[in-house]
């Protein structure tokens, strides 16, 4: 396409309804796609479907102060921009940590939003194509509409169509890869320094490498972690042809609509059971649990309190907490919604709420130095616990915790899942949990159980 607009202060953006429902992802499928950054974003309750392909204009930061320089390049590009402006849909998102991503992350900076050459946005039953190019190229971009509406339409009328046969073909590992020697070791150093009275809780996570008899395909994961998560927002971040990350979470860190926000608590797991009986059971344990409420009370407290630091002049906390029944998981689960005095964009609330306890632990920084001293194996978090979702140029926009995710590099397969600990945690049931959620993840790759190996 066009010349990307990476250091303008506005945009040319043009759309157009299409005659047709689609999914969005028929976007990432046209000839050609994967030769260039792609990405998409689909909402837990299905009502928003994103993709994206290129990049008109892309944000790169990292450093304490990357939410707020994002948030205001944002904000600017959408004031000085011409046309559909209400179309505009920035996809991406941020690091655990506010580094520059390392090793296997490598492309993967402290935070990273896009505004695509392309976007495909399927709300409502309905769908708009949307092309954004630098000021004055609107005859280009118009053209480039045309073309991809007939692309699309091609393949609703006989083409490939997403979730075939072909597209859910497991990429068979051939060898999974233990980076330590055991899960309840390194858990069981940080309950002991939990004990010791560093932290209150702290979020654990490790990480497991698959490789692959061959390079993952991003897009049939994409799907495998729909039809496995079906409630469970879904992500693909792909910045460069050779990586992708990949993910379904069922944790929202926050929706931003005018002065409303949305977020959740999300702390206190337990296995689904074998019947129906023996899931009722665990979850009534789960629910009684005082380990469990503790992790979880600790949640809501931190999020209510930066919310109201945010200037909020309510905030409702959602009965709770209540079982969240995911497909081989449940979780305890609050949610929250509250009212700002004033607008807030999205990446500076990000900024407050970003960790929660429910990823990183409490008091905040002193969860996170034992996280930097004990947690291994590496290369590190990367982009696990982060965040993705979109942005828009009004200031509304949502953001899911990254987790239950892969980062996809050729071959390699990356799963990183944690567990939330604290005095009373029982290493080795941790220690189970977290190979629980590695299974949830690896999964979408047809890897098995990653407790093997």
């Amino acid at each position: 396409m066009g010349t990307p607009i990476h250091g303008a202060a506005a945009c040319t953006v043009v759309a157009r309804e299409l005659e047709t429902d689609r999914a969005a992802a028929d976007l990432l499928r046209l000839p050609g796609a994967a030769r260039g950054p792609r990405w998409a974003w689909s909402s837990a309750d299905g009502r928003l479907q994103l993709a994206g392909l290129g990049a008109a204009a892309w944000l790169r930061e990292a450093g304490p102060a990357r939410f707020e320089r994002a948030g205001a390049r944002v904000a600017a590009l959408g004031a000085g921009s011409d046309g559909a402006v209400e179309q505009l849909r920035w996809l991406g998102g941020f690091g655990f940590w506010d580094g520059d991503g390392e090793s296997v992350w490598a492309g993967f900076p402290g935070l990273l939003f896009v505004l695509p050459e392309l976007l495909l946005r399927v709300e409502a039953g309905r769908a708009w194509l949307v092309a954004a190019g630098a000021l004055g190229d609107r005859a280009r971009l118009e053209g480039r509409l045309n073309q991809v509406a007939r692309q699309l339409a091609a393949t609703a009328d006989g083409g490939s169509s997403p979730g075939s046969a072909r597209d859910r073909e497991p990429e068979a590992p051939v060898e999974a890869r233990r980076e330590a020697t055991g899960l309840a070791e390194p858990v069981a150093r940080v309950v002991a320094a939990i004990r010791e009275g560093r932290a209150d809780k702290v979020v654990l996570a490790s990480s497991r490498q698959v490789w692959l008899d061959r390079a993952a395909d991003p897009l049939a994961v994409l799907q495998r972690f729909r039809d496995g998560q079906p409630d469970c927002s879904c992500f693909l971040v792909g910045p460069t042809p050779a990586a992708a990350f990949v993910g379904a979470t069922p944790e929202c860190l926050l929706r931003v609509t005018g002065r409303r926000v949305e977020t959740m608590a999300l702390a206190g797991s337990a296995p689904r059971g074998a019947d129906p009986a023996e899931d009722a059971r665990l979850g009534a344990r789960l629910l009684s649990s005082a380990k469990d409420r503790r992790e979880h009370a600790l949640v809501v407290e931190a999020i209510v309190a930066e919310l109201r630091g945010a200037g909020a002049v309510k905030v409702v906390p959602g009965e709770g907490p209540r079982l969240r029944r995911l497909a081989t998981i449940q979780h305890l689960e609050t949610r929250l919604a509250a009212e700002l005095a004033t607008p807030m964009d999205p990446l500076s609330l990000a900024a407050r709420l970003h960790p929660t306890p429910a990823l990183g632990g409490s008091p905040r920084d002193a969860a996170l130095a034992l996280i930097r001293e004990l947690e291994e194996p590496r290369p590190g978090r990367g982009w696990y616990a982060g965040g993705v979702g979109w942005l828009d140029g009004r200031g509304d926009g949502e953001l899911s915790v990254a987790i239950r995710s892969v980062l996809l590099r050729g071959r390699l397969a990356l799963a990183t899942a944690g567990a939330g600990l604290v005095a009373s945690s029982d290493p080795e049931a941790e220690a189970r949990e977290i190979a629980l959620k590695l299974r949830v993840a690896l999964a979408a790759l047809g890897a098995g159980d990653p407790s093997a190996g």
